[in-house]
């Protein structure tokens, strides 16, 4: 990140400013979702400064201190993840790096099972410093660990970040659960490979934390981050579930008066419930810690935004539904008291389907399985559930979602997983009804290629999507290993 003119070594030696605050909380609270069973978890820090464990903390950190502190049990800090992790450092008027608080939380996860991987990844040598964060960070545990006993492995990559830890995440190396976070350099010659870097981590199902400034003010003359423009395209481009805090006010790693910003950007349905409760402690920690001004009930100073809301999507569609097909016959989004029968819809779908080829033949257990993962997608943006209810019972049902292709040139397509009619309600239109629903969901989604599999002895089935506009442009062949 270029410096503007006047900072001081003195000044980026501070920590726990306003901005910094901001990504410590979300780290700490998506550290506590992403780490509730045992397995990997995968920390990887990009263009951030790496030094030092801990550093002489900047006044919004003390003041949240002497707040947190005087409030006692009252103010329900004891229960805030930050502040149990920093309280033993700002007890000192000290305030914890982001790396080196990364590597505390691995050491108590360490107990649980959980095996921490960390990535620090920098072009220059000197900020490639694994070994300092980490004593750092065991610090405050008041023990030492043996070379042979560390709770993770700390992997230290001198390069250009965009191009080690993309071949990592595309290699499958570094996967989910994980938290990536990256601070772009002001530089429009990497946008490009930082967007190709983000989005091979998302298909990893790593989260991402960008941080980084969009303008600051030096004299009279406003700066802008050449950067910020071409990675906000092309992150709401993706259209993963993302969340944005733009904050305004100092910060030491950048200019005074900037406009200092930290996304968020969701790789799975784990966003929605996380990201309303970031926002909702993102307010709390800077209107009643650090004491920024509350005005009709907005902190000043704060804008969050949702970069890319699934739900909203998902909730203007819902707002078609109901549609009425004739009398006592209509169609509408799918909810669990429908799941029993539509998991009966689709037993009868596979049977039929049985019969023309025995590669559709369902196990016996099909049906649990086929229940749990349909009540997991209800509440998915990317998943559609319709239902179409005659008389009082579900007589057909249609399922969908959006696929990921990153090595195509339509990395985003829609596909129709089943569609199915009971036989007394077929040749009524209400199979056309059905897919022209799922075409308008698709269509609000910005996605222009729709895919589907047809059996291929499905005459009739043929038939039906040819109407529909499809046309075949991929035959799956199969073959049985070792039977005659």
């Amino acid at each position: 990140m270029r410096q503007p003119a006047g900072s001081s070594q003195t000044a980026l030696l501070r920590g726990g400013d306003e901005s910094e605050l901001i990504q410590q909380l979300l780290l700490t609270e998506l550290m506590e979702l992403l780490t509730q069973h045992r397995g990997e978890f995968w920390f990887l820090v990009a263009g951030l400064e790496q030094g030092g464990g801990s550093r002489m903390a900047d006044m919004p950190a003390l003041d949240w201190y002497a707040v947190a502190e005087g409030s006692g049990t009252q103010g329900g800090w004891q229960r805030n993840l930050l502040w149990r992790a920093q309280r033993h450092f700002l007890a000192r008027g000290e305030f914890l790096s982001t790396t080196a608080l990364a590597l505390q939380h691995m050491d108590l996860w360490h107990r649980k099972g959980v095996t921490g991987r960390v990535v620090l990844a920098d072009p220059e040598p000197s900020k490639v410093r694994a070994m300092e964060p980490f004593l750092y960070a065991l610090q405050s545990r008041d023990r030492e660990w043996d070379n042979d006993d560390w709770p993770f492995r700390v992997y230290q990559m001198v390069g250009e970040p965009t191009q080690s830890l993309r071949d990592m995440a595309y290699g499958g190396i570094v996967r989910g659960p994980g938290i990536a976070l990256l601070q772009p350099p002001d530089s429009m010659n990497y946008a490009g490979a930082w967007l190709t870097l983000i989005e091979t981590l998302l298909l990893r199902q790593v989260w991402v934390m960008i941080v980084m400034p969009s303008s600051w003010i030096s004299g009279r003359e406003i700066f802008r981050n050449s950067t910020y423009r071409r990675l906000r395209e092309g992150i709401l481009n993706l259209q993963y579930p993302s969340l944005a805090f733009r904050l305004k006010g100092r910060s030491l790693s950048w200019k005074p008066h900037a406009w200092s910003e930290t996304w968020l950007i969701s790789p799975d349905h784990l966003f929605d419930d996380f990201a309303d409760m970031a926002e909702m402690k993102v307010r709390h920690l800077l209107a009643e810690g650090v004491g920024r001004v509350v005005q009709r009930g907005q902190v000043k100073g704060l804008k969050v935004e949702r970069m890319y809301d699934g739900r909203a999507h998902k909730q203007t569609f819902a707002n078609l539904l109901p549609k009425t097909i004739e009398v006592d016959t209509f169609i509408r989004l799918g909810e669990e008291r429908d799941l029993p029968e539509i998991v009966r819809l689709w037993e009868n779908l596979m049977d039929e389907h049985s019969a023309m080829d025995e590669h559709f033949q369902r196990r016996a257990l099909s049906g649990m399985y086929l229940r749990q993962s349909l009540m997991a997608q209800l509440s998915q943006p990317e998943h559609l559930l319709l239902v179409v209810r005659s008389e009082g019972q579900a007589v057909g049902f249609l399922t969908a979602q959006v696929l990921r292709a990153p090595l195509f040139h339509t990395s985003r397509i829609g596909q129709i997983v089943d569609v199915y009619l009971s036989p007394a309600w077929r040749g009524k239109g209400y199979g056309s009804e059905l897919v022209g629903l799922a075409m308008h969901w698709f269509h609000s989604l910005d996605l222009t290629q729709i895919d589907l599999n047809v059996a291929l002895d499905n005459k009739a089935g043929f038939a039906f999507w040819e109407r529909q506009g499809f046309k075949p442009y991929l035959n799956v062949v199969s073959r049985f290993v070792n039977k005659g």
